[in-house]
C-alpha cells in the first residue's frame, strides 16, 4: 500500500492555486450574483511572501514606458524577475484557463497571445481615468471576455482615489468601489455595459507616487451578435457628471 502522503507547498510558495480549493461552480455563482455586473474580489491572491517578491521586482518607474498622461507601463513581465515569471505562467496556465472559463461561461476562453494588451502598468499621481469599457477587438476573430487584475501598493488609502468604481452606465454613481490594497487581485467580466474607471489619484507627498496594477486580459470566439470592434469607448464629461452626482447625494 502506498503510504506516500501528499507533498506540502514549500514555505513562502505562492498561494494562488488556492483558489481550486472551491468548485468552480461556487465561484461562477459569486460571480454572477455581483453587481453592477460580474466580478470576483480575491485577497491574499499569492499569500504575503510571494507578494512581498513580486514588489521587490517592480521597475524603476523611469524606465518603463509612457502610455499616455501619467500612465507608464512595461508589457511582457517574465523579464522583470522569476516571480513575475511564475505569476505570469499561471495566469497563463490551462487549468487557470479552464477555471476562468468555468467561472466566466466562456469554456474556449485563452490568453492575447502576442501580450499586445496588459501588462504591468503604473499609475502616477493626478491620473484619473474616466468610466469606460475596454478595446474588445485586440485578439482577431475574437472579443474580449475578461480582465484579471493583481494590485501591487503596499499601503493604499480610500483618500488616496485610485480605486476601481464599477457601473452600469457611464454616467451613475459607481455601485462598486474596491482598493488597490496588495495582493488584492480582481476578477472582472469585460463586455458592452462594463462600465469602470477611478478617481484621481491624491496620494499624499510623503506616501507613494502612483498606483501598480499587473492586468492580464483574456478572450473568447466571436459571435455573430457581437457589436462591431472598437478601441476604449468613454463618454466626454462622465466623470464630471459623476462628481456632481456624488455632491448632489
Amino acid at each position: 500500500m502506498n503510504t506516500t502522503r501528499p507533498s506540502r507547498p514549500r514555505r513562502g510558495a505562492p498561494r494562488w492555486e488556492r483558489i481550486f480549493s472551491l468548485g468552480p461552480g461556487r465561484w461562477r455563482g459569486r460571480f454572477k450574483r455581483a453587481e453592477p455586473f460580474g466580478h470576483l474580489v480575491l485577497d491574499g491572491f499569492a499569500g504575503a511572501a510571494a507578494s512581498r517578491r513580486l514588489a521587490a521586482e517592480l521597475p524603476r518607474p523611469e524606465a518603463m514606458l509612457p502610455g499616455g498622461a501619467r500612465r507608464l507601463y512595461w508589457r511582457d513581465v517574465r523579464s522583470l524577475g522569476p516571480s513575475f515569471t511564475a505569476l505570469d505562467a499561471f495566469l497563463s496556465s490551462g487549468r487557470f484557463l479552464r477555471w476562468l472559463g468555468a467561472v466566466t461561461e466562456n469554456p474556449d476562453i485563452i490568453r492575447n497571445p502576442a501580450r499586445s494588451c496588459g501588462g504591468l502598468f503604473y499609475d502616477q499621481r493626478g491620473m484619473e481615468l474616466a468610466p469606460h469599457i475596454d478595446v474588445n477587438c485586440t485578439v482577431p476573430g475574437r472579443r474580449r471576455a475578461a480582465s484579471v487584475m493583481l494590485y501591487l501598493n503596499s499601503k493604499w488609502l480610500s483618500p488616496w482615489g485610485g480605486a476601481l468604481e464599477l457601473s452600469d452606465s457611464p454616467l451613475a454613481a459607481p455601485r462598486e468601489a474596491i482598493l488597490p490594497v496588495l495582493d488584492r487581485c480582481v476578477v472582472m467580466a469585460s463586455h458592452e455595459a462594463s462600465w469602470h474607471g477611478y478617481r484621481a489619484i491624491r496620494t499624499p507627498r510623503r506616501g507613494p507616487d502612483g498606483r501598480w496594477v499587473f492586468i492580464v486580459n483574456y478572450y473568447r470566439p466571436l459571435l455573430k451578435a457581437d457589436a462591431p470592434a472598437h478601441r476604449n469607448v468613454s463618454v466626454p464629461g462622465a466623470l464630471l457628471a459623476r462628481h456632481a452626482a456624488r455632491a448632489v447625494s
